[in-house]
């Protein structure tokens, strides 16, 4: 699934958190997925 439109982003973001049982695996695969580059470059450094 992508990401393309940040509020569905996060209220996917919000729906993960919110189960408390999900692992951060799968949070940061949705953010992986995204196409936000702040929240990608969050999580993986940009190559310069």
């Amino acid at each position: 699934m992508e990401y393309n439109n940040y509020d569905t982003l996060m209220a996917q973001l919000n729906r993960e958190l919110e189960d408390k049982h999900k692992n951060k695996t799968r949070i940061r695969s949705i953010i992986e997925e995204s196409k936000c580059p702040y929240l990608k470059n969050a999580i993986t450094p940009s190559q310069k």
